[in-house]
């Protein structure tokens, strides 16, 4: 396969399933809420591949929350169970 036979995104770093994710997003969203956001990898992805103008995190781990914030990932990141 080569890219230029590939219709985008061509995620090719990472596990395939994020691609099946990633084509269930919207191409024109506003907003994403990433519940349970760990490291941030669909955030990252979604404003790579997608335009949102807000994208919020909520995760339970102090260690991803850190992480996230430390990459600036999302807008708002919160720690709820």
């Amino acid at each position: 396969m080569t890219l230029q036979n590939y219709n985008p995104p061509f995620i090719f770093f990472t596990h395939p399933g994020i691609a099946k994710i990633l084509s269930l997003v919207p191409k024109d969203i506003n907003s994403l809420l990433d519940l349970g956001c760990g490291r941030g990898t669909v955030g990252i992805l979604v404003r790579i591949y997608r335009s949102p103008k807000r994208v919020v995190g909520v995760e339970i781990f102090k260690k991803y929350i850190n992480f996230c914030k430390k990459h600036r990932i999302y807008d708002k990141i919160f720690k709820l169970d």
